[in-house]
């Protein structure tokens, strides 16, 4: 049965990505968490917004996701769009752009997900999408290092002009409201931001467009980190761990599993799913050339082998290392 014809039995759960070459393996690694995490009774569409993306790629990844008879891949290349825009700076990274167009280009949805694609996916996404928005925008997180006393991201908030700067969200897992969204902000004036520089570029921009009208997620839903920053008397940051400490999609934004090796219990969830991708040589072959020297923990990971030899040649590993810096 062809996905079109399941649709009309089942409600469908769209989730937006924007990538380029360079970052398919990893959106290949968050799709497959998603699908194997997901529950069955929903169909996923997955949407890859793209304007440099080699063939080879979208087969690939075409092939990885058909085998499931819960979920489908389109890409959708945004070039007429993202030649509308002016930016302030032609070093700009333009996929971080690519989600403004989502509210518009999918208008038929009444909600979408979008996700970056440094992350993975341990609970069902469809809970996501379940949630009630009421008129807000959209749904976001609150940003750790907005929230965190003492942080660069309260001052950054405060620069920004931000009324309240633990609202300051991390736009890498949003919730669009897409009529909401669409009837408070056209196109035209998001993208006249575009042509101002910012700190962090998008994120800043919807931070702005969306003050006062977002649905804070719960941190689950965006785990920044893991480790609790000691004693706190700040009722965000007490929540925000009582929720990340129990995570629904861990959210890779500082040390990347795909350039550097460090097995830790965030990392591992990674490599399992990316192992289970048609891109886990690339990734592999990546990483071994950029930090791997440990022939056979590599091997490992390569097989997918996560038992206990697995666990006792990393800590001898990480032991030979701590042992290292104190010389």
């Amino acid at each position: 049965m062809i996905f079109e014809e399941r649709v009309q039995q089942k409600e469908v759960v769209p989730v937006c990505f924007s990538t380029n070459n360079a970052y398919v393996p990893q959106m290949a690694t968050a799709i497959q968490s998603i699908v194997e995490n997901s529950t069955k009774d929903k169909l996923l569409k997955f949407y890859v917004l793209f304007t440099d993306i080699s063939e080879q790629y979208i087969n690939m990844l075409t092939d990885q996701v058909k085998v499931y008879e819960n979920a489908s891949v389109e890409f959708i290349d945004v070039s007429e769009y993202i030649e509308r825009v002016t930016f302030c700076n032609s070093k700009i990274c333009k996929e971080l752009f690519y989600r403004f167009f989502i509210p518009y280009l999918l208008s038929d949805y009444e909600k979408i997900i979008y996700l970056d694609c440094d992350l993975v996916c341990i609970d069902d996404i469809t809970k996501l999408i379940a949630i009630d928005l009421k008129d807000n925008m959209l749904g976001a997180m609150r940003d750790f290092f907005a929230i965190n006393e003492g942080g660069w991201g309260v001052e950054h908030a405060k620069k920004l002009g931000l009324k309240i700067p633990s609202d300051y969200f991390n736009a890498g897992v949003l919730v669009f409201n897409t009529k909401n969204f669409g009837n408070n902000i056209s196109e035209e004036t998001l993208f006249d931001y575009c042509k101002t520089e910012y700190g962090f570029h998008d994120q800043d921009i919807l931070n702005l467009v969306c003050e006062g009208k977002v649905h804070f997620l719960e941190a689950n839903w965006n785990a920044l980190v893991d480790e609790l920053p000691g004693k706190t008397q700040n009722a965000l940051l007490k929540r925000y761990f009582q929720f990340v400490l129990d995570p629904s999609i861990i959210h890779y934004t500082g040390d990347k599993p795909w350039k550097h090796f460090n097995i830790t219990k965030r990392n591992i969830h990674f490599w399992i799913y990316a192992s289970k991708t048609p891109f886990k040589d690339i990734i592999y072959a990546n990483l071994k050339n950029a930090d791997i020297k440990e022939e056979a923990i590599y091997n490992e990971i390569k097989h997918g082998r996560y038992g206990l030899k697995f666990i006792l040649k990393c800590l001898s590993l990480y032991i030979c290392r701590v042992l290292r810096r104190k010389k």
